[in-house]
Order: structure tokens, then sequence, then C-alpha cells
């Protein structure tokens, strides 16, 4: 299929920065990771190497019929969803799942609804593996083979079915026992056989779509702004749901429909014919990010590149709530999704070290640095190092794995972690510190609802992803979620900035010192790894970082005394005074409203541990693969966020004069 190592002897018809991209990138057979693009010639960091524009691009999750889904119809989505969640369901008898959560209803009626069109406002993420990725794929290539009863309407967003044949897939007869192409494979033969609109299709056909879409389509983010309201009666609806939730809605959420214009996150497939070619790191030195307005996605170098070198970057989720994902996870847990879902076991430098975010404490000395090696293959028989008195477990040996707390513990945070994003219940708040609290030290909380001491279980290890994940949570319950549900001044009293500053340095400086330039000890020689995950630690950083400026700046911005004039009306009697100063200054002395409010100094000394990280890493790495010259756009989100880095830079500066 790949005969020359030239890119200019293949199709580049979708490559928007052919100059740049033919005479930096030639493509080669490398070993381990088969045919990929390497450089061409030494690249600098913030190199775009790839402009592209889709082949295919179709949404995740559709909710209606469209320009982009126009052979979508809810019927023949529930009936999907029920085939691949009674085949899920019987290779995993153990996984749980939910007709609601899927988006299927079995007592739907069968014919479409007069608003089939409509986005389905109660249907929310389903608890399953291959939903909505299985359903959405085979919905696409209904665009490209349209049933012949059809008015053969077709996606501009889709190519032909000749275009396919650049896209590597599994093989069907040496991959047949792998339990993601079994289910495909059974999927896609009951579709043929029980849903009409697939019944012409050829299996084979449609089986390679959707393994090429699992192999090598990017899944992207983007935010849906919608000006016009599709029907009228739902818009309607929509103005007397607003009217009533606006009486009980949560502080974080003003509202519970998007505003007009509507605008929202959603998650699309493209299909992208060349960048589909980079290999995959768990450490990768290519940040990609997709661009709505061109609908092109930009593949730009994290770091410096020589000639011949591998270009990588991550085909692992890299946000902070994806369990197995850059961030959220272990080694294990990485290769478990590359070989489900991309068809590889990992041997990225990553994974093949010791795995850094999997610390646990050493049976013998007590050492928070204790760590087991990824090696060239998964094996769950290899042993853990202590990395101080260099005594090796076996994992059964290991007390917070062994005893199931290390699962309990990544699920409650990825759980939390998607729930803190959202609008989390006043009920979930309340319970919030001390749940995570009690899972972090179970000595905290050592009886049960019957008042029994409960069986002595491991605290969560220091040099765990957990650890700081939760650190994570608790800060921003702590700084935002409890200010926002209850009081500002109430969190004040209870001490809460302080607490929530604490935790946000100890999640920040995880990250850093982790993921952003990882530890490495490969060749038994400790060093830096350059690599790292350094946009993804920064992104994830950024989260709580964002809520840290915020308070700092609102806490110390400088308040002025306020007369307040009482009403002549009303019975003055319990206040001796003719004026009465505004709640914000009754602790302070009289100023002309220029000095800065002192902070909490355990507040100002994080803050400044923040700032030598962001000085040395963020920045650089902002500048470096970004363009944040033009300062006066307002779309620009790196440039806003500089700007928010270096007002947080000056005002720590100047509380710390203060402090002198």
């Amino acid at each position: 299929m790949y005969q020359s190592s030239d890119v200019r002897d293949y199709n580049l018809d979708t490559v928007v920065n052919r100059t740049i991209f033919a005479e930096s990138l030639e493509f080669k057979n490398c070993p381990n990771v088969g045919p990929s693009l390497v450089a061409k010639t030494d690249l600098k960091a913030g190199t775009k190497v790839l402009v592209e524009k889709p082949i295919i691009s179709y949404e995740l999750n559709p909710k209606g019929r469209s320009s982009v889904s126009p052979q979508y119809t809810k019927k023949i989505w529930n009936e999907l969803c029920a085939i691949v969640l009674e085949i899920e369901q019987e290779q995993t008898p153990d996984i749980k799942t939910s007709s609601k959560s899927s988006g299927y209803d079995s007592d739907e009626r069968d014919s479409d609804s007069e608003y089939e069109d409509d986005e389905d406002e109660d249907s929310t993420k389903p608890v399953s593996a291959f939903c909505p990725g299985v359903p959405a794929a085979m919905v696409a290539y209904l665009s490209i083979s349209p049933p012949p009863t059809s008015n053969q309407r077709k996606s501009p967003q889709m190519c032909d079915a000749t275009n396919l044949n650049f896209f590597y897939y599994p093989d069907l007869t040496e991959w047949a026992d792998h339990s993601t192409v079994a289910l495909i494979r059974r999927t896609v033969e009951k579709a043929i056989l029980d849903i009409p609109a697939f019944g012409h299709i050829q299996a084979a056909d449609l089986i390679s779509f959707v393994l090429k879409i699992y192999s090598n389509a990017h899944t992207v983010a983007y935010e849906n702004n919608r000006t016009l309201q599709t029907h009228s009666k739902r818009k309607q609806r929509r103005a007397d749901y607003q009217q009533k939730i606006a009486v009980s809605r949560s502080p974080l959420e003003p509202t519970f429909w998007p505003s007009e214009p509507g605008s929202r996150m959603l998650s699309k497939i493209i299909l992208l014919p060349w960048g589909s070619k980079f290999a995959h790191s768990c450490s990768p030195n290519m940040f990609l990010r997709y661009e709505p307005a061109t609908n092109t996605m930009i593949l730009t170098l994290i770091n410096d590149v020589k000639s011949g070198d591998l270009l990588t970057f991550s085909y692992l989720p890299e946000d902070d709530t994806s369990l197995g994902g850059l961030l959220c996870g272990t080694t294990q847990s990485r290769r478990h999704k590359t070989w489900n879902f991309k068809f590889f076991n990992c041997n990225c430098d990553r994974c093949i070290d010791f795995d850094w975010a999997r610390g646990v404490q050493c049976q013998k000395c007590s050492s928070d640095r204790c760590f087991r090696e990824g090696g060239v293959a998964p094996d769950e028989q290899r042993q853990w190092t202590c990395l101080d008195c260099k005594q090796k477990f076996n994992v059964d040996e290991i007390d917070f794995i062994a005893c199931g707390r290390e699962h309990n513990v990544q699920q409650v945070a990825i759980a939390f972690g998607v729930h803190v994003k959202g609008t989390p219940e006043q009920s979930m708040i309340r319970m919030m510190e001390p749940y995570l609290m009690s899972l972090l030290d179970p000595s905290t909380d050592p009886y049960d609802s019957d008042g029994e001491l409960k069986d002595p279980v491991p605290p969560i290890p220091k040099n765990h992803w957990t650890f700081a994940y939760f650190h994570y949570l608790l800060s921003a319950y702590h700084l935002q979620l409890f200010p926002a549900y209850f009081s500002s001044g109430l969190a004040k009293r209870l001490g809460m900035l302080e607490k929530g500053f604490d935790e946000a340095y100890v999640y920040i400086d995880w990250l850093d010192k982790n993921l952003f330039t990882a530890p490495s000890h490969l060749n038994d020689t400790p060093e830096v790894n350059q690599n790292g995950t350094k946009m993804s630690s920064f992104i994830a950083s950024w989260h709580i970082a964002d809520i840290c400026i915020d308070v700092l700046l609102k806490e110390t911005n400088p308040k002025v005394a306020r007369k307040v004039k009482e009403d002549a009306s009303e019975d003055s009697s319990d206040s001796e005074d003719e004026v009465q100063l505004d709640e914000s200054m009754s602790s302070m002395h009289l100023h002309d409203g220029t000095q800065l409010q002192p902070i909490a100094p355990s507040c100002l000394d994080k803050c400044v541990k923040m700032i030598d990280i962001m000085q040395h890493h963020w920045i650089p790495l902002i500048e470096t693969v970004f363009d944040t010259n033009n300062e006066k756009d307002p779309s620009n989100i790196m440039v806003i966020m500089v700007i928010k880095i270096r007002q947080f830079i000056e005002r720590v500066q100047q509380l710390q004069d203060l402090s002198i």
C-alpha cells in the first residue's frame, strides 16, 4: 500500500500547508509502530507540521437529522444502541448498562416522532464502552452507502468509499478473537439482518469502515453556537422551563438551557488521511488542536526534533475526566485502552519506564517511592521496586492494590471530576469534603454508620495520581463550590481559602514534577524526561490555577468604605450610628481605596510557588506553541491565559511588598 517515503507521491488534497508538510516530513516504515511520519530535517518547537481538513466528519452523539447526519433517525439510533448493549453485556456480564443512560428506550414508539430532529433533552452519557462510538460510525456509513429506497442524502462532510483505502485496520482473520473486533462484527451482522436501512450493505465493508474509524479517527470537542431554534414548540418549552428553573437553579449555572445564541460543547469524529499517519506516544512531541472556524486539525511541535525523529501525538484522551488517558490513570489503564480501542500495546518511553503516576508505599521501609516498570509488554506479575531500600514486591503484597482500594478510589476520582466540572447537586456538595478526606486518610473516619470500627484500610499513597487529583477536587470545593453555594464570607471564616490554595499547589506541583517534566529511570540513569506530557499537564493545571487567580484578585482588590444611609421609615433603635459601613469593610480600617487587601501568609506562600512553575514552564510553553503576539484578539484563549498569569504574578509581587 505504501511504496514511497516521499509524501508528494501520495494525495495531498486535504493538506492545507502542503509546502511545509512536504519539506519537513517523510513517510517511513518504522520499527514497532509501522508506517509513520518522521522528521525529514531538524524542526523547531512551535512548527505547525500539519494543517489538514478531514475527509470524514460526523457527530459522536447526534441528537437529530442534519446536514452532518442526514441518515439519522431516532429509531435507527435506538436499535443500534440496543444491539451494542446486548452484545457488550454478553461479552462482559458484570458491566453496568442502562437503557436510559444509553439513550435507548425500549418503550418508545417505533415510528419517528414529529420532532425526531430535536435534541433529546433526557439523554445522558451511556454507561458503555462502545456507545455512542459504534452506533455513530454505523449511522455515518449510511451517508457513504445510503439505502436504495432513500433520497440518497449524503453529508457534505463525508468522502467516497474509494478514499478509505489509505487507512489501516486490523485484519478480520488475524484479530477474530479480539473482543472489540468481535463486538463490531456481531453488531454489524445483526444490524444488517434486523434494521432495513442496513440491509443493502455488505458486512465486510461496514465492519472495515468501523474498524478504520476506531484505528485512525480523532475525537474533537467544539463549541456549538446555535442562533435559531429548530422548532417553535420546543422554543416555547425552553422559555417555560427557564422561568421554572430560575427559582432553584445552581449558583454555578445561571440557566439550565443555553443562552441565546445557544452555546454548548459537543464532540465529533474526524478522519484525516495524514493525521492518521503519526505514531502514538503517552509523552508526545506534538500537540493536536481542532479549529472549528476552518474545519482543520493543526498539529504543532512541542519540542525541537532532529532529522529522523518519529513525530508523535496521543491517541488517548488528554482531558482530566477520562480514566486511562494521559492524566488520569496508570500505565496499565492506558495500555488497556490502546489495546481495546486502537489494537496495539503501547511501548512508548513513558509506558516502558516506571509508572510515575502509580507510586505506592513500600511494605518494608514505608517510603512513598515504590514503583513498577511497565516493560516492553504488559505483565501484571512484574514486581514493584522501592527506589529507597531497593526491596522488590509482588503485586499481591501491595496493600493498596491487593485489597481493591486502588480500583475504588480511581472510580470515585473520575466520578467526582465529572460532577465538579458540571453543575453538582447541593447534596453532593455537603458530603464532598468529609467523603474525600476519609478516602485520602481512612483514619479520619474510623467508624461506620452503625458506630462500629471499620476494618483498617491503607491511605492513598502520596505518589499515586489519585492523591493529587483528590487535592484538586478539594481545592475546587474550598475555593469555588462552597463559596458559590453557601457564601464566600462563610468560606473565609472557616479557613477554606488557606485550604484551597494549599490543595491547589499539591495538585499543580504533582503534575509539574510527574508529568510536565516526568522523571525517567531508563538505563538505570535517573534523569528528567524533557518530553513529558507538557500540554496536557499545563491544561489540567490551568483548571485550578484559573480559579486561584480569580480568588486572589478578588480577595486582594482594594475595597472602599461605602456609607449606607438607613431608611428613615425603619426603626433605627438598634443602631446608635447614623451611618454604617458596607459589610466588606466591617472589620477593616478606613482607607482611600488604593491599598491592596492582604491575604493569609500561607496562601501567599503557595502563590509564590505556583509562580515559579508558571514562569519556568507554562509561559515558555504557551509562547512557543501558540501565537500570543496578537493581544487584541479576544478569541485567542492562550493570550487570555498569559494575560491572567501575568496579572497574577504582578499581584503576588505587590502583596509580597506589602508584607515586608
